[in-house]
């Protein structure tokens, strides 16, 4: 008995032997896994497996969403080619697409997973159709008894006949940053239009150019800032796909009711007239001495601000301030330092710690180093009673009006401001000219002077 018993353990050990070798050999046949050694195992899945002499390309869904699934451990998908190289460059689109499914069976609309699930388990376009029609016939009988439009939405956004706006979002901020390559800053402002865009706005199909235009008016914005809308909204629904007709019409000025732009042309940023700046400096806190500094340079020298934040010890010399990596190609230049501000710049150079004119200011997310002082300028003109059409850059307008009103040609004020020529002062001007020498341009700056 002993020696049966230990025959039987013995021929079982060789059965055991024989399948795992079997295994090997099939698992080496199929090119499942390459085996010669452990660690020479990819680490990364291959998703591929090899069937009758054809490659497959299989994902295995998670636990956690199975249920979406039917219960269903993995895709499968055939990739019609024998050819390993050609199933590799095959299996991403696939393995994207659901890995894309179980993202939204995690996290968006529930019936929009359940509804992407069925039909993701489709052999092929017949089947497809098929699976669609069952859906949307379920979808509108549960609708006859509970009257929710919500049902078929889902399977109309699954089924890729809408298309929900919400679910574009993330390929337009991608196709923006990598493909046109915008500030950070202005990323954020367009997101913000969006955003509020698709508040009454949930699938493309919606947006047609009258709705869109009535939801433009109707926030009362001034024509600048409907254009800056436009602009977002224009690029955000071409990457959603929108009809050429759509976008033809989307969204012009000429939908603007003329009456609203009449009423807008008013609203335009303002010039300081002489008194309103020496009541601003008059009102600026004892101890805020940067604040003041700053109000001065743009008094006479006409930069923007962020031009005067940024602004560093390397690029001041004793005669100019070297404005460079401006706003525009035509705003680097060089400042003539105004009589009014020697004493000044020679002091906020012997005192900066930082390499900076204005030391001390910290950058904001989007690397602008004005961006905190520039709030403190509008906490104060508001509370001196100023309206929104002041702001810091009408600093700015006062200089350009006091060198107009000195009667200096406009081109050389575009010269001194950093604007840029336009062909009205001519090709030869605009384009040939070497432009004005240092002592002209000094001369023009002195100009300027606030009683």
């Amino acid at each position: 008995m002993a020696e049966t018993k230990g025959f039987e353990v013995k021929s079982k050990n060789s059965l055991y032997l024989h399948i795992l070798l079997a295994l090997r050999d099939y698992i080496l046949y199929t090119n499942l896994y390459i085996i010669e050694s452990v660690s020479v195992r990819q680490k990364r899945p291959s998703y591929l497996i090899l069937r009758h002499n054809t490659y497959s390309v299989t994902l295995a869904i998670p636990q956690d969403v199975r249920a979406v699934f039917a219960g269903k451990p993995r895709f499968t998908k055939s990739l019609q080619t024998d050819s390993l190289s050609l199933a590799e460059r095959r299996k991403w689109e696939w393995i994207d697409h659901w890995k894309g499914l179980i993202k939204g069976a995690r996290n968006g609309d529930p019936l929009v997973a359940e509804a992407r699930a069925a039909l993701a388990f489709a052999d092929d376009e017949d089947d497809r159709k098929l699976i669609k029609y069952e859906l949307e016939q379920v979808a509108y009988d549960i609708v006859t008894q509970t009257v929710d439009q919500k049902i078929v939405s889902a399977v109309r956004v699954a089924s890729g006949d809408w298309v929900e706006l919400s679910e574009v979002v993330p390929r337009w901020t991608k196709h923006m940053l990598e493909i046109n390559e915008v500030k950070p800053k202005t990323l954020d402002d367009f997101t913000s239009v969006v955003n509020n865009f698709l508040k009454s706005f949930t699938y493309l199909h919606d947006v047609q150019t009258d709705q869109v235009s009535d939801w433009l008016v109707k926030q009362g914005l001034s024509i600048s800032t409907m254009k800056k809308k436009i602009t977002a909204l224009r690029g955000f629904l071409i990457i959603a796909g929108a009809p050429k007709h759509v976008m033809d019409g989307v969204i012009s000025e000429s939908k603007i009711p003329k009456s609203q732009r009449k009423a807008k042309s008013i609203d335009k940023r303002k010039h300081f007239e002489d008194v309103d700046l020496h009541k601003i400096l008059a009102a600026v806190d004892d101890q805020d001495h940067m604040l003041t500094d700053l109000i001065k340079l743009g008094m006479f020298t006409g930069c923007r601000i962020e031009e005067l934040c940024s602004l560093k010890l390397e690029n001041i010399t004793d005669t100019v301030l070297q404005i460079r990596n401006a706003k525009t190609d035509s705003g680097d230049r060089d400042v003539p330092i105004h009589a009014e501000l020697r004493q000044l710049v020679t002091r906020l150079i012997a005192g900066s710690t930082d390499g900076y004119l204005l030391s001390g200011l910290t950058l904001n997310k989007y690397g602008d180093r004005s961006n905190a002082i520039g709030k403190r300028f509008g906490r104060l003109k508001t509370k001196l009673g100023f309206d929104r059409r002041l702001v810091f850059h009408s600093i700015r307008k006062s200089f350009i009006t006091k060198l107009e009103r000195a009667e200096v040609a406009p081109a050389s004020i575009a010269r001194v401001v950093g604007h840029e020529i336009g062909s009205q002062y001519s090709l030869a001007l605009s384009v040939y000219s070497a432009g004005l020498s240092e002592e002209q341009i000094s001369v023009i700056v002195n100009k300027v002077s606030y009683s």
